[in-house]
């Protein structure tokens, strides 16, 4: 399963016990000076798990 599947699954499976979310976006370059996005999804359900997602997405 691709990432952003995952991502998407934890939150409609997830979002009524889903007491916290955090969702952080980042812009930059890599190595081989590509432009990238980076997406990160931190859920703290309400049994107090964490569950961090991460993604880096090109932007052309």
């Amino acid at each position: 399963m691709s990432s952003s599947k995952k991502m998407k699954t934890y939150i409609r499976n997830g979002k009524n016990n889903i007491s916290l979310q955090q969702f952080k976006l980042d812009e930059s370059t890599d190595v081989v000076d590509t432009s990238q996005m980076s997406v990160f999804i931190r859920m703290v359900f309400s049994d107090f798990t964490i569950k961090d997602l991460l993604k880096f997405i090109p932007i052309k």
